[in-house]
């Protein structure tokens, strides 16, 4: 398998340093020569230049720098060995900080930053570390940008990491996380790199933060966030370790790999739309959560391309590509949700599966072509969902003509409707028209298309038909009325 090419954070590195004892600058007034400064004034124009220095920290964090609101640079330095005990870099109670080009290597954070803002951290390598490889808590608007985070804990903010941008990283080969950001808001995390990480990206009871155009494969898991809202979720390519997928007889049942591409768990008004899940368990799975929408996404050659799970609810599954899985949707003990305009077609079992009490949940204008059992299959437990213009073709072995023993969809639950009514049912590429019959749906429910069409246009058409109509009579009546107003404003004749 080919990856996308890692930034080069060791591009700009020196390869000549200097031995230096660690650095321990204690406010403004201690950027001075003796603890390392090569020139600058500590404006933004001349900031104070750390640079060159190769630290050995394993008696002391590697350079600590407390209490400073002047401009600085620590650029091209070697800092190593702090093992578990001391850190590479440390900025405490910071501002207009600049780390950039350094390598930071075998410490326990490479990097740390505790209440510091406006710090940019750009271009290092921070690989391999003990424990994190940057690491901020309580420091806002910082910038983390084309850093080897690798080969340990990757990159984290917790907590109160607020308007920060993560861009053009790469985490990988982190045992526990790639990127996580806990209690923090409005961040943004796009273009990263992570592979063959545990989690690649995870966001615990964050809001308003923006998740895109980043890549993860080969993780153990794929991008989790719980707890959060308003947050987007977007152009993320998230494809796991193509592992072979196994699917057991019963129909509702997999092997559980324990992975995914994208988990939404406990999370309000999050937007989920455009993103690539392939070769995951599930590829997008959404728990616990409400008011989601699930939009746009190509959740295919998983084991479950979409799945509403746990009393997730009022959220919208739309214009998906759910296709080449065991299962294009799944809908577990879930309501209140819609699913439209998504394609559902040549997966291994169904095109969407409702099992274990998911009720009053709304299927339109779906498509569902050539899968192996049914487009659609409702569990016993199910009730009262509405499954009105979709699209069968050819599931379950349909052809062209109704086969009691090939239907195209099941029902096995209580008070479904597979047509509205205003009579639009459901189009069925094995349907006779000229039967005028009910389409049977299979299953001990006994329902019924009462609407059926052959034809996707045909509903088109009636919609168009009745537009037409309304306009002529709203045309006719207009005429009427002119006509009426002319005969009251005619002067009445006189007698002669």
């Amino acid at each position: 398998m080919s990856y996308p090419v890692a930034f080069n954070s060791l591009e700009a590195h020196s390869s000549v340093y200097s031995s230096h004892s660690p650095i321990y600058i204690n406010g403004n007034a201690n950027f001075t020569n003796a603890n390392g400064i090569m020139s600058g004034s500590g404006t933004s124009s001349d900031p104070y230049l750390i640079s060159g220095w190769e630290i050995d920290a394993s008696t002391d964090d590697g350079i600590i720098v407390r209490n400073t609101t002047q401009h600085f640079i620590i650029k091209g330095c070697n800092i190593h060995d702090g093992t578990i005990l001391y850190n590479g870099i440390e900025l405490l109670n910071c501002t207009n900080g600049r780390l950039e080009n350094n390598i930071c290597s075998n410490n326990r954070d490479n990097v740390y930053l505790q209440s510091s803002n406006d710090v940019v951290i750009n271009n290092n390598t921070c690989a391999p570390n003990n424990e994190f490889g940057i690491f901020l808590a309580d420091s806002s608007n910082n910038t983390i940008s084309k850093n080897n985070c690798s080969e340990g804990g990757g990159i984290t903010l917790d907590p109160s990491c607020n308007d920060c941008e993560i861009t053009y990283n790469t985490c990988s080969d982190d045992t526990g996380y790639g990127i996580y950001i806990r209690l923090s808001n409005r961040n943004k995390i796009f273009n990263n790199i992570c592979l063959r990480d545990g989690y690649p990206i995870a966001l615990d009871a964050c809001n308003n933060n923006s998740i895109s155009n980043n890549t993860w494969s080969d993780t153990d898991y794929g991008l989790y966030v719980w707890g959060s809202k308003d947050c987007t979720i977007t152009w993320n390519v998230c494809s796991l370790d193509p592992r072979t997928r196994t699917f057991s007889s019963n129909s509702t049942q997999y092997w559980d790999n324990q992975d995914f591409g994208i988990w939404l768990h406990g999370s309000t008004r999050t937007v989920i739309s455009h993103n690539i899940c392939k070769n995951n368990n599930y590829g997008i799975k959404v728990s616990e959560s409400i008011n989601n929408m699930i939009i746009d996404n190509n959740a295919s050659n998983n084991n479950y391309g979409i799945v509403l799970d746990v009393s997730a609810r009022v959220n919208t599954v739309g214009n998906n590509t759910c296709s080449y899985n065991g299962i294009g949707v799944l809908l577990q003990s879930v309501f209140d949700n819609i699913v439209e305009k998504n394609n559902c077609s040549m997966n291994n079992i169904f095109g969407i599966s409702l099992i274990q009490f998911s009720n009053d949940n709304t299927f339109i204008n779906n498509s569902f072509m050539n899968n192996q059992k049914f487009g659609i299959s409702i569990e016993s437990s199910c009730s009262h969902n509405s499954i009105w213009n979709n699209t069968f073709i050819g599931n379950n072995g349909a052809g062209n003509t109704f086969d009691s023993s090939h239907v195209q969809a099941s029902d096995n639950g209580t008070g479904n409707h597979w047509n509205n009514s205003n009579g639009y049912g459901n189009t069925w590429s094995d349907w006779n028209p000229r039967t005028a019959s009910p389409y049977i749906i299979s299953g001990s429910a006994g329902s019924y298309d009462y609407f059926p069409f052959t034809n996707p246009q045909d509903n088109v058409s009636i919609v168009i038909l009745i537009v037409i109509l309304l306009v002529f009579i709203f045309l006719v009546s207009l005429i009427v009325l002119k006509k009426r107003k002319r005969r009251t404003e005619e002067p009445p004749s006189s007698d002669h």
